[in-house]
């Protein structure tokens, strides 16, 4: 039988997993996260986005990443999942909320990473608003993690949007002196090897690159960890010659 029916919206609504089946896209012993989006009917550029938002909400949500998964009550979760839907939209179309509990069960198991990440959110951001929804199709996110400042006077300061899968600051074109600071990087510390990286971080071209490297070192570190959080020492690699390019 189909996994999918419609909505009153004329959306399609994925029907939620047999209880064995959620058990298993809970456990990461099981499943790897490419599963759980499949399940999702998501590919894996999609759900890479989105976990990175429920991320996201997590850091910037007041509940308590310092006690360990299994020290929470299953209403404090609860709260958690709800919270996750209601700043992301593309979460409606799954019944009872399944993909969100599925996500948010599987971040908080790794809750020293997101802790890590909270900690240098707070300390090189700003305040941030709370009534943003986000959606896929406007890919829109609240100032901090995933962007850098926007508070700067700099007549380059610029608003959001989405580009080749990342968040990205653009309003005028790269110049000409700049046009091949991407490959420079690359060549300069003969880092080739992490282009693939770069790409499944969403660095794939000069403007995005442009405002990765003009990002505060820790708002760098803490994007290359959310968009490389399952491969880790690409994310070292790439801080490390961040940090060197120029010098």
């Amino acid at each position: 039988m189909c996994s999918r029916c419609l909505n009153p919206d004329g959306d399609a609504v994925i029907k939620r997993p047999s209880q064995q089946i959620l058990h298993r896209l809970y456990d990461e012993h099981y499943t790897s996260m490419a599963q759980v989006y499949r399940v999702m009917k998501l590919g894996d550029t999609e759900g890479r986005r989105l976990s990175t938002w429920v991320k996201e909400v997590i850091i910037k949500s007041d509940f308590d990443l310092e006690k360990s998964y299994l020290k929470h009550t299953q209403k404090e979760i609860r709260k958690l999942e709800e919270l996750v839907c209601e700043k992301i939209c593309d979460l409606d179309r799954y019944e009872d909320n399944w993909a969100a509990s599925v996500l948010v069960k599987r971040l908080l198991k790794k809750r020293t990473r997101l802790l890590d990440c909270r900690m240098e959110l707070k300390y090189t951001t700003r305040p941030t608003r709370t009534n943003e929804k986000l959606h896929c199709s406007q890919s829109r996110i609240d100032d901090g993690l995933m962007r850098p400042s926007s508070t700067s006077k700099k007549p380059d300061s610029v608003y959001s949007q989405k580009k080749g899968g990342g968040w990205w600051s653009q309003n005028t074109p790269i110049s000409h002196q700049e046009h091949n600071k991407l490959r420079d990087f690359l060549d300069e510390h003969q880092k080739t090897h992490l282009l693939f990286a770069l790409v499944k971080a969403g660095i794939t071209g000069n403007a995005e690159f442009d405002s990765f490297i003009n990002m505060p070192s820790a708002v760098r570190k803490a994007f290359l960890v959310s968009a490389l959080d399952d491969t880790p020492h690409e994310a070292d690699a790439i801080q490390i010659a961040a940090l060197q390019y120029g010098t």
